[in-house]
């Protein structure tokens, strides 16, 4: 059976600024990967990941989880930028209707992704205004998106989040500070 929906998980970056693979970070006292697999793999047909500088770990990490991913590496995450995952993920998954996301940002609740997922054209939680993670889109449209320099080239219709949770992406050590204000534990 044809997968009808996606969900693309972008983890092949180096992490300079964190210091260490941002997927394996942990929340809640689980890797935060761990918790983007359980909530998408109730939600979505397949999960895809694209790996890169962090494969072996990543593997590791979820080897044991009831969700079995699907798998998209980029051999040159070093030379190339997030677009080049992008078209390598976009092209990996089945679904025509793909949730998009970093490894980085937080996991949205079950209700909010079939939100996502239910809307037409190119969505994305946000909050006051601002744009913020999952975003979800057609597969053409994502394609046109890695050829044009990645998700930034797509201007998605929001979706209020409720909360600024959507915002966050875990780039730096002193982001995590940030959890504890939004009542995550780290």
């Amino acid at each position: 059976m044809a997968a009808t929906s996606s969900a693309l998980v972008l983890a092949a970056g180096g992490a300079r600024r964190m210091g260490c693979c941002k997927a394996l970070l942990p929340v809640g006292g689980r890797p935060l990967l761990l918790w983007h697999l359980d909530v998408l793999g109730a939600v979505v047909d397949e999960v895809v990941i694209v790996t890169g500088a962090y494969l072996d770990e990543i593997n590791a990490a979820v080897a044991d989880h009831p969700v079995r991913p699907r798998w998209a590496h980029n051999p040159d995450w070093a030379q190339t930028d997030m677009a080049a995952s992008l078209r390598l993920g976009v092209e990996a998954c089945r679904g025509e209707r793909v949730l998009c996301l970093p490894c980085d940002s937080l996991p949205a609740a079950n209700d909010a992704l079939r939100a996502l997922l239910g809307a037409a054209g190119t969505v994305a939680l946000g909050h006051r205004g601002a744009p913020g993670h999952p975003l979800c889109a057609d597969k053409a449209a994502l394609r046109a998106a890695a050829g044009s320099g990645g998700l930034r080239a797509l201007h998605p219709a929001l979706i209020e989040a409720g909360d600024g949770r959507c915002l966050v992406n875990l780039n730096a050590p002193e982001d995590i500070l940030a959890l504890s204000a939004l009542g995550v534990a780290s």
